[in-house]
């Protein structure tokens, strides 16, 4: 749910430690945020790898993608994820 907790909840709850978002999408068991500077925050079940290298398999509260950064666009799909990034890769 992205608050810390790993049950279900019947009404909304917060999102733990997020400001600047510009951006949100969702799908089966993930979500992730895209915030103003650029970066990108995910949470849920990524035991599929759709959270990006660096990250564990799940996380009950936004996590930072590595290595991700310039990203201007976001989309989740089922066990999947897409950042559209303006920024060069590293070699």
């Amino acid at each position: 749910m992205g608050n810390g907790a790993t049950s279900d909840a019947t009404v909304p709850v917060q999102v733990a430690g997020l400001s600047d978002v510009v951006a949100i999408d969702a799908a089966v068991e993930v979500a992730a945020v895209l915030l103003a500077d650029g970066t990108v925050r995910v949470w849920g079940n990524g035991s599929a790898g759709q959270f990006g290298a660096g990250l564990s398999p799940a996380s009950n509260v936004p996590a930072p993608v590595q290595g991700l950064t310039g990203a201007t666009a976001i989309a989740t799909g089922y066990l999947t994820q897409y950042a559209l990034s303006n920024a060069t890769a590293a070699p």
